[in-house]
């Protein structure tokens, strides 16, 4: 199988859609198939912007395209001609896709891809898809691992006009239609699609979990046993606003009075103001410490010696989102505690697959019972054998991920 792989997001930044992007593609070297890569130098918040493991070896086959700011006028210059090269798409990130465009034509003609797989973050990648399918008649995956822009739910604001909008969902409703197959991580997030966007249901659409990353490059650490007395706690990824740990520190409060275990919470990522503040309000500077970011293999053995993984989510009415990090997570083999809708994907994961507790991150007297429940078990010393991480692990196994392709595959280009 001969791959072109269109991403803005991958290694070697890090950071989370980007590494989803990364395993992906390690496991389909892994399986023989030539994968090429296009890339763009990413400018969001990273945990890391230079080549390690265990995504080293894609650097080879990784075309990120770059370019100069140049002046006002050669901008505007450059952005009319990629905005009649493109097919007149007002879209954010057009002068990278003039340039990922012509890129990717010389490699298909040179190298005779069998297909296009495009993927998040950022949606410009798949306007590139959309042209070199429609030149080439290449059979192409379009993939959405979050919403598209317009119609994400609230807590969520996108900040667009009206006319942004409607040159957005123009687009959005151009890629639906003419990609061979729509992927999507979840059965949330593709019905979360449907709903705004409904020839979805007369589409092929796919749904294709995340993927844990290739066994020969995960070495777990076997966790060491701490004092009955204390919970270590981590919550990997940054938080925010929407992702609002105010409850979950609340409770912790608690918990810190009323109860004489002693409590470690380590925040792995980038510090913000607004959980600072959290913070000194509770008194748990002793208690929650910022320990920065981490290679990616690095903050995999790191989470490891855990006996607790936190995961905070936005409040919502029904949870759509399937955060990546849960599989990290499952993959080191600690019980995770989620913090999530009451109703909605991680909720329901939880109930076929016993890798942990889910609480309802609205309802603080829920969210300290799962707390005071993880403490019990550690206590009494039964925390390591109350959960069960293997289904979970065979669910978003390497194995699983790649039959799904391979189906999909075959089904493209038979």
């Amino acid at each position: 199988m001969n791959i072109l792989f269109i991403s803005p997001g991958f290694p070697p930044y890090m950071f989370s859609e980007n590494i989803v992007n990364g395993k992906l593609v390690l496991a389909f070297k892994k399986e023989g198939w030539k994968v090429d890569i296009i890339s763009r130098t990413y400018e969001g918040v990273n945990y890391s912007n230079k080549w390690q493991e265990p995504f080293l070896d894609l650097e080879s086959d990784t075309f990120e395209i770059k370019y100069k700011t140049n002046s006002k006028i050669e901008r505007f210059l450059d952005f009319i001609h990629s905005f009649l090269l493109l097919g007149g798409y007002f879209i954010p990130g057009l002068r990278w896709a003039k340039r990922a465009y012509i890129k990717s034509i010389h490699l298909v003609e040179k190298n005779k891809y069998d297909l296009i797989i495009s993927r998040s973050p950022t949606e410009i990648g798949h306007l590139v898809a959309y042209k070199l399918s429609k030149r080439f008649e290449l059979p192409w995956i379009a993939n959405w691992n979050d919403p598209a822009e317009t119609i994400w739910p609230k807590p969520y604001s996108n900040n667009l006009t009206s006319i942004n909008s409607f040159f957005l969902n123009r687009f959005y409703l151009k890629i639906l239609k003419k990609a061979s197959v729509i992927s999507f991580p979840s059965e949330t997030l593709k019905n979360h699609f449907t709903t705004h966007f409904p020839l979805l249901d007369k589409k092929q659409s796919v749904i294709i979990p995340h993927i844990a990353l290739i066994n020969e490059e995960c070495e777990v650490i076997p966790r060491i046993t701490s004092n009955q007395k204390e919970i270590r706690m981590c919550h990997a990824g940054n938080l925010s606003s929407e992702r609002d740990p105010n409850l979950f520190f609340k409770a912790l409060k608690k918990i810190k009075d009323e109860c004489s275990i002693t409590i470690h919470l380590d925040i792995m990522g980038v510090i913000n103001d607004y959980t600072e503040s959290l913070i000194k309000k509770y008194d748990l500077s002793n208690e929650i410490k910022y320990i920065g970011g981490f290679p990616f293999v690095d903050a995999l053995k790191k989470m490891s010696n855990y006996d607790v993984l936190v995961l905070i989510e936005a409040k919502m009415e029904y949870g759509i989102f399937f955060p990546s990090k849960l599989v990290d997570y499952n993959q080191v083999n600690v019980p995770i505690l989620a913090l999530s809708p009451k109703q909605g994907y991680t909720n329901s994961l939880f109930s076929k697959f016993k890798a942990g507790l889910a609480v309802d991150n609205e309802d603080e007297q829920d969210i300290y019972n799962g707390i005071e429940k993880i403490i019990d078990m550690k206590m009494k010393g039964v925390l390591e054998n109350k959960f069960d991480l293997v289904a979970l692990q065979e669910f978003y196994s390497t194995k699983e991920i790649i039959n799904n392709y391979k189906n999909i595959f075959n089904s493209l280009t038979s």
